[in-house]
């Protein structure tokens, strides 16, 4: 198992010669723009809510002088 994830990592690592492609650079680098979607897929009843929720909760029950 950890020498077919390790051969799937050096696959997406090493530029190919194939057609396509985005570029010649190695790694995942993506330009931060301060946007972003984030999605949870999941069972039902398993808390995807209350991860979404929870923080929000905590940072509105603080005094407005300590939010950042």
């Amino acid at each position: 198992m950890i020498a077919k994830l390790a051969k799937a990592r050096r696959e997406l690592l090493t530029p190919s010669g194939g057609g396509g492609g985005g570029g010649g650079g190695v790694g995942f680098d993506v330009a931060r723009t301060g946007i972003a979607s984030v999605g949870f897929v999941g069972f039902p009843s398993v808390g995807k809510a209350c991860t979404i929720i929870l923080p929000l909760f905590w940072y509105l029950i603080r005094p407005v002088s300590q939010r950042s």
